[in-house]
């Protein structure tokens, strides 16, 4: 079990690992969540183990060290099935998919983004939805289908007016015009842009 000072350590690791993450610093954030890992292991804390795990696979994946990205993400799956916590496993489902999607192994990002989908529908979570329905919008906008882009950013639309997140409804709006403007439809990107302007403003 964590003592007082270890939880406290363990917090500020993780606090200051994604600090690191969140301005490219990959190699300090690496080093700072493998020692917030240790610490977790070592008081068998798996919850935060499998958190780290995911996030270290991410930092990998930024890296480009594909293995090994690949090994922690599905690392932090293994744990995250044992703890049965359906969510965290579909959000390292969907990092595992952008591994996939940097190497334009583009069916198995599908695949998996698909299974991350599954996940979030079967407990209703609106965030990881609109999450999986952004990316595979991105993989249709790679593969030169703005058909599909446009329907998969209408069905993230949905889950962030049901959220009212409105970041994410601006974030769709100008998703969806970029999408419009792939297929030169100027008036309806042009309408987008200006539906996400206006939220953006609020």
């Amino acid at each position: 079990l964590f003592n007082g000072q270890d939880m406290r350590d363990l917090h500020l690791l993780m606090t200051l690992g994604r600090t690191y993450d969140r301005l490219s610093h990959l190699e300090k954030a690496f080093e700072t969540y493998t020692s917030a890992l240790q610490l977790a292991e070592r008081h068998q804390d798996e919850n935060s183990q499998a958190e780290l795990l995911s996030l270290m696979g991410r930092v990998l994946t930024r890296w480009q060290r594909w293995d090994e990205a690949v090994d922690y993400l599905d690392r932090s799956s293994a744990v995250y099935d044992r703890l049965g916590d359906v969510l965290g496993q579909a959000l390292t489902i969907i990092r595992r998919g952008t591994v996939f999607v940097e190497q334009g192994n583009y069916e198995d990002a599908r695949e998996v983004y698909e299974q991350a989908l599954e996940l979030g529908e079967r407990v209703g979570d609106k965030k990881t939805i609109a999450r999986v329905n952004n990316n595979l919008a991105i993989l249709a906008t790679i593969q030169g289908n703005p058909v599909e882009a446009i329907a998969q950013y209408e069905a993230c639309l949905v889950m962030y007016v049901e959220l009212g997140d409105e970041r994410g409804i601006a974030g769709a709006y100008y998703n969806l015009g970029m999408a419009y403007g792939d297929q030169e439809n100027w008036t309806s990107a042009m309408d987008m842009y200006e539906k996400g302007f206006e939220i953006a403003q609020k």
